[in-house]
């Protein structure tokens, strides 16, 4: 369980010794690493699968698979569910 009256620094991003550096500035703070991919790479997965439409697509779930959208799901839903 966090204390409350901490400052919780949220960094999307995978571990970075600037960041943790950077906070150490900060009294009473916790730092967490959400160990996202880039969101260049989470937008790209997401058009794709917006893009594959299942009533034309014979192998509509192997596309998906390939394109990781689900996996960036899991990773966005877990990483809010921090906050």
């Amino acid at each position: 369980e966090t204390n409350s009256n901490r400052l919780l620094i949220l960094h999307a991003g995978r571990h970075d010794a600037a960041i943790e550096n950077y906070a150490k500035y900060y009294a009473d703070r916790d730092v967490q690493f959400m160990d996202l991919p880039d969101i260049h790479a989470i937008r790209r997965s997401a058009r794709m699968f917006l893009a594959t439409n299942p009533a034309q697509c014979e192998n509509w779930f192997s596309q998906l698979t390939s394109k990781q959208w689900l996996h960036n799901l899991s990773l966005l839903i877990t990483a809010a569910s921090r906050v």
